[in-house]
């Protein structure tokens, strides 16, 4: 695979929770720009964080496991940002368009913002 030279790296650290029915998280960084999380959707996450420090949308983007020369998934941040991995029925992952925490939450009538 021919990685670009200006490839942004997002590693992928250790898993920190996890199990038979609760999803996985991993650690996760992006050393050049300094900021460093916990997910369930490292590059995604990253890319976020990445949009809101302005970074070209365009740029490329690459998750990297410790120790690997070669990403295990290539975007652009854009494109990672603007999605979520989704497990609906604990069968196949799939991407869904990104909705923020907030726009999930249901206004209960009578109660103030």
């Amino acid at each position: 695979m021919l990685i670009p030279p200006d490839m942004i790296r997002v590693e992928r650290g250790k898993e920190v929770t996890g199990g038979p029915e609760t999803p996985a998280r991993f650690h996760w960084c992006v050393l050049a720009y300094g900021i460093c999380g916990v997910s369930r959707q490292p590059l995604s996450d990253a890319c976020r964080q990445l949009i809101a420090q302005g970074v070209d949308a365009r740029r490329a983007v690459g998750r990297f496991r410790a120790g690997r020369a070669e990403p295990d998934m290539v975007s652009t941040v854009g494109a990672a940002a603007s999605v979520s991995t989704v497990e609906p029925d604990k069968g196949i992952v799939h991407f869904e368009r990104y909705r923020p925490f907030g726009d999930r939450v249901r206004k209960v009538r009578g109660t103030t913002p």
